[in-house]
């Protein structure tokens, strides 16, 4: 069987038909008006990555998570493709939820993304939340992730009794802050709205275009993640400017003479009137100097 269909569905992790042989080799009922199909046949096309009128509209290629697989194999090559996507698989990445013709794959927000995820193995959608929450850590995250009504019961009880919220059982479902799906608290979040509007996008890669600035970013760090590496790295760290989990902003003086950081309190035009525009996680770092024994 042939691993990419055409239009760049994954026959190769397809759980639809377990009997099915796959697209390319006929598998599929849908031939007859599957324009993807029939042009690749008429063009003598591998798949729709191959064309030069790559991607088309009016078909298939209309779904984002189908075209950004045809995105990748076009970039990658379907060889690569079909290896990562198996790989992700036995990570525990879902292509089709059981009876369901969406997964894990359709929870990205972007092509980036979902190509982002073909490539790493890693479940991007969620992590981190616009405000730098940790979504993993969270209780309704996980009762959603894992399905565990014990968790969701768990959630409900604690916003009861810590806030005098009563929100019915249904409502504790989140797929993480940068889904569509984020639970019932989290939908008018000011944090994400911000975020979208100033196109600021806290992921690995900023909003998927090559052309934004943290398009080649490789990490995200929150306050505490940041000082950890610099600890572990034998530095002695200093917090002077952060945002704690709950989004409230910590200053402690610092001196511009040791070195000017524009993207700050004081030096961000950004921030006026008593209103925070823009800040940074800035730390001072101090390496302690070892003399040895002679």
């Amino acid at each position: 069987m042939k691993a990419i269909a055409f239009c760049g569905l994954a026959c190769c992790v397809c759980s639809k038909n377990k009997g099915c042989v796959g697209c390319q080799d006929g598998g599929c009922e849908s031939h007859g008006w599957c324009k993807n199909y029939n042009c690749c046949k008429e063009k003598g096309l591998n798949g729709c990555w191959e064309c030069s009128e790559f991607p088309c509209t009016g078909c298939m290629l209309d779904k984002p998570r189908i075209r950004a697989f045809a995105k990748f194999a076009r970039r990658y090559g379907v060889e690569e493709l079909e290896k990562c996507l198996l790989r992700n698989k036995e990570k525990g990445i879902v292509y089709h939820y059981e009876g369901q013709l969406v997964g894990d794959y359709d929870k990205c927000q972007t092509e980036e993304e979902i190509i982002e995820m073909i490539k790493t193995g890693n479940k991007l959608f969620g992590l981190p939340c616009y405000c730098g929450h940790d979504c993993s850590k969270c209780v309704t995250y996980i009762a959603t992730q894992t399905n565990n009504e014990d968790l969701r019961r768990q959630a409900q009880s604690f916003y009861k009794e810590s806030f005098g919220l009563d929100i019915p059982l249904e409502k504790f479902y989140c797929n993480g802050g940068r889904s569509k799906n984020v639970f019932e608290l989290c939908k008018e979040c000011p944090f994400k709205k911000c975020c979208i509007e100033r196109g600021i996008i806290v992921k690995v890669g900023g909003n998927g275009d090559p052309n934004h600035p943290a398009y080649t970013h490789k990490i995200v760090y929150d306050y505490k993640t940041l000082c950890a590496a610099f600890e572990k790295a034998g530095f002695v760290v200093d917090l002077l400017e952060y945002c704690d989990e709950n989004g409230t902003f910590h200053y402690k003086y610092w001196n511009e003479l040791d070195g000017k950081i524009g993207r700050s309190l004081r030096f961000d035009t950004r921030n006026k009137d008593g209103k925070l525009g823009m800040v940074s996680i800035i730390i001072d770092a101090k390496k302690p100097i070892v003399i040895g024994e002679k």
